[in-house]
C-alpha cells in the first residue's frame, strides 16, 4: 500500500472499508513489533476499529475506519491517483466531513471475534 497522498488530491472510497479497516489495524499492530513491550500493549489496548453510520440521517451508509483512543487522528484506506493508499486525517475534520450519525468501536480482539463469528468484515 502506498503512503499518504498529497492533500491536493482527492481520496475516493475503496468499496471495501470494513476489510480495509481490519487489515489496517492489523498492519499498524504488526508495524509495532519492534516497539518496547509496554508501548505495544498500550497500542493494542487503545486501537479501535470503528463502524459508523455516516452521511445525512435519511441517507446514511455504513462505513469503517481505525482510531486510537488518545490520538486525534483517523486512519483509513482510500483510492488516490488510481492506487490504494493508507490515509490519516484529523478526527474532528473526518467526523465533520462524514457527518457521523452512529458509531461503534471494537478493540482488535472484538473486531476479529465479530469477523469470525459472522464470517464477514461488516
Amino acid at each position: 500500500m502506498n503512503s499518504q497522498p498529497d492533500a491536493s488530491h482527492t481520496v475516493y472510497p475503496t468499496g471495501t472499508c470494513f476489510d480495509d479497516a481490519l487489515e489496517l489495524m492489523h498492519d499498524m499492530l504488526k508495524a509495532a513489533t519492534d516497539w518496547p513491550q509496554d508501548k505495544r500493549l498500550e497500542l493494542l489496548a487503545n486501537l479501535y476499529l470503528v463502524h459508523g453510520i455516516v452521511g445525512a440521517v435519511d441517507k446514511g451508509y455504513a462505513h469503517a475506519w481505525v482510531e486510537h483512543e488518545d490520538w486525534d487522528t483517523v486512519y483509513f484506506v482510500g483510492i488516490c491517483l488510481e492506487k490504494r493508499v493508507a490515509c490519516a486525517a484529523p478526527r474532528g475534520d473526518y467526523y465533520t466531513a462524514h457527518q457521523g450519525v452512529e458509531v461503534t468501536r471494537y478493540s482488535y480482539r472484538q473486531a476479529w471475534e465479530q469477523n469470525r463469528r459472522f464470517g464477514t468484515y461488516g
